[in-house]
């Protein structure tokens, strides 16, 4: 650790902030948020020295608390930018920004990403003694302006998109100033946070750890009723879809090749994009010979988006898998939810994929709006269906109802009972215990008008178990769609998403 001030620390929380107890919390955060991450890398294009810390990756390596507090005394950062992304980081962001509050009382806190932005209010009415501020949406722009006043000593109270208390007034500032051509945002590197500072305090691991490669921003144009994705414009100030360019994409996954990162993944809404730039994107990465340099490459689609001319061209780029949100078998409920798809296009969606040798992975929820458990088997068979046709169930779990949503905003409408109402209600996501099979009923954010939280719980149990039970025929059902995927490594892939299927949690 090298003793000395700091402009900006930025914190990837913990679900909670003690070690031990964080190690038995059934969902232990470990990736950073790309969006942290292309704050430190604004932050250093404009001259200012950053540190990223990532609070998991340092419990996993055997530091405690007590090591944070003393790293604060030593760099005595002038602000500390807490991620919350996650309800997952709820607890473990209001404990950091009170460690911080405590150890450097005079470092100004300010707290980010998707879940603080909606429920910001909350976040600073409950606490204004630990946190200074809520920046909301898009925060490059925000947070640079944030460290430049509190340089020359001045209020916060203007800055762009910051909801925060001054005396028992409640500032809640509009969202004015974004970058519009997000390629002026630098491309970040896992090895430093800055050309100018020191590693990652938790510098992850690039045998256990797959970095998110950032495609684009803004407000998603399909009005899925359970997705923030439709409400982004109000939330984030970018009122517009926006792409990086090709370029751009090759120099980000260049630099984490040369982090020693061979193995990424794409979350982003790619299918929001024409075709053309995903190919356009794909092209590039063979030209430049990334292909030959990934090991493996994730990317998110919807179904439906990709032809098989655009798949073929994402397996000549790496690509080995793809995540398909499915959600649900039942025609009835996708229309009551507002997911533009069909079962039939999901079907087709599942085989080209597979035919063009890349594995279609398939994720599934319950606890729809309206759900039956006639609805439930439509699900199993379209589960049994896509199996058939080369998809791997990669995925089931309930159903979380998340402020901002319109399904949340409108519950009653939907015939829905919210069990999670206020910030701290989220705090079940940090401090639960681990347990087997998935059985979390204080987790289970609502009831509906045909499941109680048991009945949700049931259903996502007996989905996870029906694939389970199918595993071996399914491997052998996988294995047919294609040649690729009688390779050891790929059947090695296959076998442990089944034994893990059982496991998994929102």
């Amino acid at each position: 650790m090298v003793k000395g001030l700091t402009d900006a620390v930025l914190v990837h929380s913990p679900t909670v902030i003690r070690p031990k107890i964080y190690k038995r919390a059934f969902h232990a955060m470990d990736k950073i948020g790309y969006g942290m991450l292309h704050i430190a890398s604004f932050l250093s294009k404009n001259g200012y020295d950053v540190q990223i810390w990532n609070v998991p990756e340092l419990y996993r390596q055997g530091y405690s608390e007590k090591y944070l507090k003393t790293c604060l005394k030593n760099y005595v950062p002038k602000v500390v930018g807490i991620e919350l992304n996650w309800m997952h980081q709820s607890c473990g962001a209001i404990e950091i920004a009170k460690l911080v509050k405590k150890t450097v009382p005079d470092t100004q806190v300010i707290i980010g990403g998707t879940h603080a932005t909606i429920l910001a209010k909350n976040i600073v009415t409950r606490y204004p003694h630990y946190v200074d501020g809520v920046l909301r949406g898009e925060a490059e722009v925000s947070l640079l302006d944030c460290v430049q006043r509190i340089e020359k000593g001045k209020s916060l109270q203007d800055v762009s998109g910051i909801t925060m208390k001054s005396g028992e007034k409640l500032i809640a500032n509009p969202i004015e100033r974004i970058i519009n051509d997000i390629d002026e945002v630098p491309p970040y590197s896992l090895k430093k946070a800055t050309g100018t500072s020191p590693e990652i305090l938790g510098y992850p691991d690039p045998e256990r750890y797959t970095p998110a490669v950032n495609i684009c921003r803004g407000p998603c144009p399909r009005q899925c009723l359970y997705c923030i994705g439709p409400k982004i414009s109000e939330f984030s100030g970018r009122k517009e879809y926006a792409t990086h360019s090709p370029n751009w994409v090759i120099d980000q996954m260049r630099l984490l090749i040369e982090d020693g990162y061979t193995e990424l993944y794409i979350q982003d809404w790619t299918y929001l994009s024409s075709r053309k730039t995903v190919e356009s994107i794909a092209d590039a990465m063979v030209k430049e010979g990334l292909n030959e340099e990934i090991e493996h490459l994730n990317l998110v689609a919807a179904p439906g988006f990709l032809k098989r001319g655009t798949i073929r061209k994402l397996f000549r780029a790496g690509v080995d898998t793809i995540d398909y949100g499915m959600e649900t078998g039942s025609q009835k409920i996708l229309n009551i939810v507002k997911r533009e798809v069909t079962p039939q296009q999901m079907r087709n969606s599942v085989k080209a994929a597979a035919n063009e040798g890349i594995i279609p992975q398939t994720w599934w929820m319950v606890g729809f709006p309206g759900e039956t458990w006639e609805d439930v088997k439509e699900t199993t068979r379209l589960i049994k269906d896509t199996i058939e046709l080369g998809g791997l169930p990669f995925w089931v779990t309930p159903l979380i109802v998340e402020p901002g949503t319109e399904i949340y905003e409108r519950a009653d409408q939907y015939g829905l009972r919210l069990r999670m109402r206020s910030f701290e209600d989220y705090f079940a996501f940090s401090t639960t215990p681990l347990r087997n099979l998935a059985w979390y009923p204080e987790l289970i954010t609502h009831e509906t008008t045909h499941f109680n939280l048991y009945d949700i719980l049931k259903a996502s149990f007996l989905l996870r178990m029906y694939v389970y039970r199918r595993r071996e025929e399914a491997v052998r059902k996988i294995m047919k769609a294609h040649e690729r995927f009688r390779s050891e490594e790929v059947i090695t892939h296959i076998k442990e998403a089944f034994e893990r299927i059982l496991f998994t949690v929102f």
